[in-house]
């Protein structure tokens, strides 16, 4: 239960703690693996988890086997950074491929704010210990928080932040508007103390400083000017020739 559209299937599932106190900090891989037990998909994937020296930045996440996904990698730990998506990020200039987490890590800042899709993608600096998070304009692959003080949890399951953060109160702003048009609108999920990021924004956070920015990806003023273009079937072969 994501709290917001019903049901979502997970291609990786994860969490994210930011200056969490040790405890919580702790919980996030068993309580992730209890968690993905229920996708059968996930049950017996790949399990990739990054905590810093210091524990204010820990990361875990689950993925399904190699041939799930296709050309597709949901997970690149390297030496210096930690990237990570679900969805389909694409890389309309082509300077890299956005499926690809490591190849995504490494053109980070020179494509993230430009690209298309429906997705969530994250990416933690190991060396700055500073995490950076970016959704699709829509926000179709929902991510979720728990923030108090300058402590912060992240993932994309409602259920993992109940767990670990014991947020079970109903909220009744969230509740309402899901019985009244039959999803939870804005920034609202079915929990009180949990709520979801906008789409088309990107966050990012500095454990070391305690410090949080956001921004959005695009201006709502600029997309009337944007020229469309037809989506011909010629472009739609080098999408997909692109994908591999």
């Amino acid at each position: 239960l994501t709290g917001r559209w019903g049901g979502h299937s997970f291609m990786n599932l994860f969490a994210v703690g930011i200056r969490l106190d040790r405890a919580r900090s702790e919980l996030l891989q068993p309580v992730l693996a209890d968690v993905t037990s229920a996708f059968p998909v996930l049950a017996n994937g790949k399990r990739h988890c990054w905590v810093s020296e210091c524990g204010n930045i820990a990361v875990a996440s689950h993925v399904p086997e190699t041939g799930w996904s296709g050309p597709r990698k949901y997970v690149a730990d390297t030496g210096d950074t930690f990237t990570l998506f679900d969805g389909l990020p694409i890389d309309p200039s082509g300077s890299c491929k956005a499926h690809d987490a490591a190849d995504l890590g490494r053109y980070w800042q020179m494509a993230v704010s430009d690209l298309d899709g429906f997705f969530c993608c994250l990416r933690i600096d190991k060396a700055e210990l500073t995490a950076e998070l970016q959704l699709d304009s829509f926000g179709t692959y929902p991510v979720f928080y728990w923030n108090e003080g300058d402590a912060w949890l992240i993932s994309n399951s409602v259920a993992v932040l109940d767990r670990i953060t014991g947020c079970t109160a109903l909220d009744p702003k969230g509740v309402s508007r899901m019985l009244t048009m039959g999803w939870v609108a804005g920034d609202r999920t079915l929990r009180a103390g949990v709520k979801a990021f906008p789409g088309g924004q990107r966050w990012t956070w500095s454990a070391a400083s305690g410090q949080t920015k956001t921004e959005s990806s695009y201006d709502y003023h600029d997309l009337a000017g944007v020229i469309k273009a037809p989506l011909t079937r010629q472009r739609i072969t080098e999408l997909a020739d692109s994908l591999g």
